[in-house]
């Protein structure tokens, strides 16, 4: 339950409030904001990150400063959706599989073509649309030299976070389902936590 319909179920005529779980549903919509303040948490730890790494001078992050200035488009929030269910397709345990139809055949036929990993340092990949940099990593990895690019300042603060901040294995939390209405079979499937 967002804030509108929050507002629009309050609004409801007492007969109408009786027919609905108003308690749950008021609760369910506490859970979503804690969820969702701990998603932000994560992102703002990025941007600071980025901010310490990249210098605060930085071009990129004087676009984010501006950014985070103004009132968010929905047309925004909808790349921020995507961004925190990237994060778990590309860097959680639970999208290894979603990884492997993605990334293996094209990181398999890299391979096949350089496969002396003594020489693959000498081996440039470029990796244009790198998103938070998984493929990128995979490379490296490897052996190989990558070079990188992206142009939204969202994905290169969150990939330089999950790149070089030394996190440890299932450190960090997010709820990217949250916002779902799709696909969910319950509330619970809504809130789980990767």
């Amino acid at each position: 339950m967002n804030l509108r319909e929050k507002n629009a179920v309050l609004s409801f005529t007492p007969e109408d409030q009786k027919l609905i779980n108003l308690d749950q549903m008021l609760e369910r919509h506490k859970e979503i904001i804690v969820a969702a303040q701990s998603n932000q948490a994560l992102l703002e730890h990025s941007i600071q990150f980025a901010m310490r790494s990249l210098g605060k001078k930085n071009p990129y992050l004087q676009g984010i400063k501006l950014w985070k200035k103004g009132e968010v488009a929905e047309e925004r929030m909808g790349r921020v959706r995507s961004l925190i269910k990237q994060m778990v397709r590309d860097w959680s345990s639970e999208g290894a599989e979603e990884r492997a139809t993605c990334y293996d055949r094209v990181i398999r036929a890299v391979e096949e073509r350089f496969p002396d990993h003594e020489k693959r340092h000498d081996v440039h990949i470029l990796v244009p649309g790198v998103g938070l940099a998984r493929l990128a990593w995979e490379y490296m990895n490897r052996g190989f030299s990558v070079v990188a690019n992206e142009h939204d300042l969202s994905m290169i603060a969150v990939a330089n976070f999950m790149l070089n901040s030394k996190l440890k294995i299932n450190e960090i939390s997010i709820f990217p389902f949250i916002t779902e209405r799709l696909n969910c079979w319950s509330f619970k499937d809504r809130m789980r936590e990767i």
